[in-house]
C-alpha cells in the first residue's frame, strides 16, 4: 500500500471519528463549550503543549543518539507523534508498536533498540508523572507529614 493512500485511510478514520464523537455529543453543545474558552487562555495552553511536545521529541531524539541512532527532530517529532495519535485511536497502547514498527521502517532502526527506546521513553514519562503529582500534592498540602 502506498503511502498516500494510508495518509488517506487515516484522515478519513480521524474524520469519521470525529464526526462520531460530535454526533454522540451534540454539535451546538460541543460549540457552545468551545465558545466559552478565552482564547489568550487557549493560545497559552496550546503553547504550553507544543513545548512539552518538543521536549519529548527531544528526549526520544537523545535516548536513540546513545545508541548511535541519529534521526532529524522533525522524523523524531513526527514518529512520536504518530504513535501518540495511534494510543489514542487504537486500544491496548499499541500505538507503542505502531511508533517501534514505522521507526524500523521510514529509519530502518532494527526493532529491539527502536522498541528499547520506546519503553525507556514511556518509563521516563511514567517517572516524570509521578514527580508531578509528588508535587502537586506537596503544593496542596496532602503531602505534608504531621511528625510528633
Amino acid at each position: 500500500m502506498n503511502s498516500k493512500l494510508k495518509y488517506l485511510i487515516m484522515i478519513i478514520s480521524v474524520v469519521i471519528i470525529l464526526t462520531i464523537l460530535l454526533n454522540f455529543i451534540g454539535l451546538n453543545n460541543f460549540l457552545s463549550k468551545i465558545s466559552k474558552i478565552k482564547f489568550w487562555l487557549l493560545i497559552v495552553i496550546l503553547s504550553i503543549y507544543t513545548v512539552c511536545w518538543l521536549i519529548r521529541c527531544i528526549r526520544w531524539k537523545r535516548i536513540l543518539k546513545e545508541n548511535d541512532i541519529n534521526i532529524p527532530l522533525i522524523g523524531s517529532s513526527s514518529l512520536s507523534l504518530l504513535g501518540n495519535f495511534a494510543n489514542i485511536m487504537v486500544p491496548a497502547k499499541l500505538g507503542d508498536i505502531i511508533w517501534v514498527y514505522a521507526t524500523k521502517k521510514k529509519y530502518n532502526v532494527r526493532y529491539h533498540i527502536a522498541g528499547t527506546s520506546v519503553i525507556i521513553d514511556r518509563f521516563l514519562e511514567f517517572v516524570s508523572a509521578i514527580l508531578l503529582v509528588g508535587l502537586l500534592l506537596l503544593w496542596i498540602g496532602i503531602g505534608e507529614f504531621n511528625m510528633q
